[in-house]
């Protein structure tokens, strides 16, 4: 049986589902928002390299295909 994550990967991009985490799912009458936040877990990459955030980009939204009869927003 497929995991939660191999299941996401069959509905949302694979690297949202890698690289962000779903912070909240909001159903509206026709519409579905998905919310993400990027995780910060890079240094595994790049083990002899010390990293330095500088913070991340301000959200945008993008409006994916529709599932199951709902337009959906990635946020």
């Amino acid at each position: 049986m497929m995991d939660s994550k191999e299941i996401l990967k069959l509905i949302l991009p694979e690297y949202l589902v890698e690289h962000f985490n779903i912070t909240k799912v909001e159903e509206l009458n026709s519409r579905l928002d998905i919310y993400f936040e990027e995780k910060n877990d890079y240094g595994d990459q790049l083990p002899d390299k010390q990293l330095v955030s500088k913070g991340f980009y301000p959200m945008t939204t993008i409006e994916d295909f529709p599932l199951r009869g709902k337009s959906v927003k990635l946020h």
